[in-house]
């Protein structure tokens, strides 16, 4: 067993919880931080990480998650403020001298955004640039996540979206917690870099949709709405943080190609081609069909909020 031990904040979310998984195949000794024993941390538990319940706000809990840790994974959810929790999460690694943090950012991070999210994410970086602390800041482009969101619209063969035909290279949360674990591993190599990260292939929406249609064998509409009649329906089921994020992020900054890429990054990061949309379909094939979060626009049926922490996008 390696005598590394690392950090992995949000360790129950979708690329926290691969990280922790990556991490103990790789030999490393894992720490897991979570918001509450549930389920989903005694999963990790069983599998061989230390669970430790620690609230982003609490510095004292954060001193003692980062005793004798090496690296940390600073992933943080759109649905709540993002400054104070960097601040803490920063002080906490500075006290602890962790070699390294990976911050997950958003490729559309910048200071004169108009999603307050993308917004924070960007202040968020400078908060660990001025600390002082050994830092990697990752920037990914929408997650193929967004598909089981839609999963209920899907399963119904009609999904709504304000979405132009602007192309996106999306990527896999099982690419960003691999590439996560392996800057972890190589501290030296990627400190004070950041790294925006695009997957191989670039979709419309329509066109996902398409495909995912000829993967699954089921019929799959898109049908592009206007932005107030999305808004009109996700704000009954979203967070007003989360609505006012996806109205003036992705909705605004699809056009500019922001999400586009094309970059090898990722490919570099990962030693290897990024995952497909034909590997996310057909791995989530049951999810798409019988989906756990009746996460759907345009289709008025009881959502799960907590998918909103899952992704940045």
């Amino acid at each position: 067993m390696s005598n590394k031990v690392f950090l992995v904040s949000g360790a129950s979310g979708s690329v926290g919880s691969k990280m922790v998984r990556m991490l103990l195949e790789r030999g490393h000794q894992v720490r897991a931080m979570v918001h509450k024993q549930d389920e989903r941390s005694k999963k990790l538990t069983q599998q061989g990480a230390e669970t430790v319940v620690c609230d982003f706000s609490d510095l004292r809990g954060l001193r003692k998650a980062f005793a004798e840790i090496n690296g940390a994974y600073f992933g943080y959810p759109v649905a709540s403020s993002i400054l104070e929790p960097s601040v803490l999460f920063a002080q906490a690694a500075k006290e602890a001298r962790a070699e390294i943090i990976v911050n997950m950012s958003q490729v559309s991070a910048r200071a004169d955004s108009l999603s307050d999210a993308s917004l924070g994410h960007w202040m968020s970086e400078q908060v660990f640039n001025w600390s002082g602390v050994n830092v990697t800041h990752i920037r990914p482009t929408f997650f193929f996540d967004w598909f089981l969101y839609f999963a209920q619209g899907a399963q119904v063969g009609l999904v709504q979206m304000p979405f132009d035909q602007n192309r996106l290279a999306f990527v896999s949360s099982e690419d960003m917690a691999y590439a996560s674990a392996r800057i972890l591993e190589n501290p030296s190599v990627h400190r004070g870099k950041t790294y925006n990260l695009y997957g191989a292939e670039q979709y419309s929406f329509e066109e996902a949709y398409q495909k995912i249609s000829q993967i699954l064998d089921h019929k799959i509409k898109y049908e592009k709405i206007s932005i107030e009649a999305w808004v009109a329906v996700i704000k009954n089921f979203l967070p007003p943080r989360v609505v006012q994020h996806f109205s003036n992020g992705p909705f605004v900054d699809l056009p500019s190609g922001i999400f586009k890429g094309p970059s090898d990054t990722l490919e570099m990061l990962l030693g290897r081609k990024p995952g497909t949309l034909d590997e996310f379909a057909n791995e989530y094939r049951d999810a798409l069909f019988a989906p756990k979060s009746k996460f759907v626009f345009m289709n008025q049926v009881e959502t799960d909020q907590s998918v909103c922490s899952s992704s940045k996008w």
